[in-house]
């Protein structure tokens, strides 16, 4: 059936009806489309925002490495070396600090410089020798190197430091070192084992060095 003819104004609207609907599922694509630009390309500014921190992470995160045990230090003597000096019996089942104070004490009062005028007089050597396992005694002598052809008498004795290897341990004493004998890579002598003290001029202890006689 025909359209009368006034509904030429309906046929206007439903044209406009029909071009703002199309209008519209255009502008909601495109939109849509809009939208998923926008997410891909702040996913990106992610993705380089978190790449670019890995990358200052690594660069500013410390390096670690881990260190290697430091190599024990060694020294050699080639010829003998006599010490001279003030000899004292030590029991190691004791009080080995009291009675090594009373044997230094006893050393600075024999005045060993006087009488045997040492190059280093500020240089002291003390030397552990004759260590018996059985009563645990051990003998140290505190004194300097002895002068050539000489002859002692009275309250200096004399002990003898053999040539061959020493491990050198700063800072340490013979007794710490026997005590810890298995830090060592090569086996003790326990034979004139010694330290070497050095002195400040008021006959303060500065410095001490333990030699210990190594296989």
């Amino acid at each position: 059936m025909a359209l009368p003819n006034h509904n030429g104004f309906i046929r206007l609207i439903y044209v406009v009806t029909i071009l703002m609907m199309f209008g519209l599922v255009g502008w909601m694509v495109s939109a849509s489309l809009n939208v998923e630009q926008s997410y891909a390309v702040a996913s990106e500014a992610v993705s380089e925002e978190a790449s670019a921190a890995v990358k200052t992470a690594t660069v500013a995160s410390p390096q670690y490495s881990v260190k290697q045990p430091q190599k024990q230090q060694a020294a050699y003597l080639r010829d003998r070396v006599v010490i001279a000096g003030l000899e004292s019996r030590i029991d190691l089942s004791g009080d080995v600090q009291q009675q090594l104070d009373n044997s230094w004490r006893e050393f600075a009062q024999l005045d060993l410089v006087t009488a045997l005028m040492p190059k280093e007089p500020l240089n002291v050597f003390a030397v552990y020798h004759s260590y018996n396992a059985q009563n645990n005694r051990v003998s140290v002598t505190l004194g300097y190197p002895a002068p050539k052809n000489v002859k002692f008498s009275g309250r200096i004795h004399v002990v003898t430091v053999d040539p061959g290897q020493y491990a050198v341990l700063p800072n340490q004493y013979v007794l710490d070192g026997w005590a810890k004998a298995e830090q060592f890579t090569r086996s003790l002598r326990f034979k004139g084992d010694y330290e070497i003290y050095r002195l400040t001029p008021d006959y303060q202890v500065s410095q001490f060095t333990a030699y210990m006689a190594i296989q």
